[in-house]
């Protein structure tokens, strides 16, 4: 089970041992776990502390990253367990063209359940992290964030582009996809909203963008095949 069902890619007792006893009693059996069994028996995904550090010219162009990474791995390595926080370091540089960046990721035992992938298996950290930096160096540089993204996209005429720390990127537009989310939500007049408000009675209106790049395809089941039978039949599979 993977995907948006929270713990995946492991192999528990339980699903082996209740087919088998269906087998031998000759009658459906169901196991389900209260929450707190399923929370000392199953798997964390997130419990990472990260420090982040960006350097950036005056004009906005971030040109090195520095990451910290100390994960909890829980008390002992389950099945993917020294995969998961590597991949916050790989992922660090996200969508953007950051030509210098170091990534540092130790794991560290503790009394905890493991930590195994839980839906983004350490790029949603990596997500967080970089465009939680790029906000901060739009506030201290005094520039709109989406500003300061687009100044920083990787272009199009750059693909298939190498990242900081070796990944490929096939294609991509995000400067595209970013100008279509701020039409879609009248960005500008929001903008202005916010300042009124903050004018007028103190209010104080949050507008957050984010823009993230994923890595997939693990393992061999990205695969696809398009099959002609004898009778004139196609059959398309497709493992996406």
């Amino acid at each position: 089970v993977g995907g948006g069902f929270g713990a995946k890619s492991n192999i528990y007792p339980e699903e082996v041992l209740v087919p088998l006893m269906a087998r031998q009693f000759g009658r459906p059996v169901i196991w389900v776990a209260s929450r707190s069994e399923d929370y000392q028996s199953t798997s964390h995904g997130r419990d990472q502390q990260n420090l982040i550090r960006l350097a950036a010219t005056s004009e906005g162009k971030i040109t090195a990253v520095d990451l910290e990474v100390v994960a909890d791995c829980g008390a002992y390595y389950a099945r993917c367990t020294p995969c998961v926080a590597p991949f916050t370091g790989m992922m660090i540089s996200g969508v953007y063209d950051i030509p210098n960046g170091r990534a540092q990721v130790k794991g560290v035992f503790t009394n905890k359940s493991p930590m195994e992938p839980y839906r983004g298996a350490g790029r949603p950290e990596a997500a967080y992290m970089i465009e939680r930096g790029v906000d901060a160096v739009a506030k201290k540089l005094g520039m709109d964030p989406a500003e300061l993204r687009r100044r920083n996209f990787i272009q199009p005429d750059q693909f298939p582009f190498k990242s900081l720390f070796g990944l490929h990127y096939d294609s991509g537009d995000y400067e595209r996809a970013l100008q279509k989310a701020l039409q879609l939500v009248d960005y500008s007049e929001l903008r202005r909203k916010q300042r009124l408000a903050r004018e007028n009675d103190s209010r104080l209106i949050g507008i957050g963008i984010s823009a993230y790049v994923e890595i997939c395809g693990f393992g061999p089941w990205e695969s696809g095949a398009v099959r002609v039978m004898p009778d004139g039949k196609v059959t398309v599979l497709t493992g996406s």
